[in-house]
């Protein structure tokens, strides 16, 4: 077996996976691909059946990291709710995905760049 195929178990360099689930979010999946055929140098898989695989493949391992869900993370009453601290920390429900992608693919946190939220703030 290949290093390279170690590396990346999908054959979708992250940095692709990661542009086609953010702009799929945003825009119809045969927009998504047209702008990514348009913006990168890709010969094949920029349409949209192949960006809704990849963006369900992405999805899923999401998923698979959440924790059980529960109805109520109190087992008191809602007096007790509000006693709770805030939590501090990106949560990823606002559309950002950076963070997971991070976390998955260590070599995608040195690139130096922004993320949208980040380049909110600034």
């Amino acid at each position: 077996m290949s290093p390279l195929r170690n590396l990346l178990p999908d054959y979708v360099a992250p940095e692709r996976l990661y542009l086609e689930a953010r702009w799929a979010s945003l825009v119809p999946y045969a927009a998504a691909a047209g702008l990514l055929a348009d913006t990168l140098p890709i010969a094949s898989g920029a349409n949209a059946t192949t960006l809704r695989e990849h963006v369900l493949r992405v999805a899923e391992r999401a998923e698979a990291e959440l924790a059980e869900e529960r109805p109520c993370f109190s087992d008191g009453c809602p007096a007790e709710l509000a006693k709770l601290p805030i939590l501090e920390g990106r949560i990823a429900v606002d559309g950002t995905l950076r963070p997971l992608f991070e976390k998955w693919y260590p070599g995608l946190a040195n690139d130096n760049s922004a993320s949208p939220a980040q380049a909110a703030d600034a």
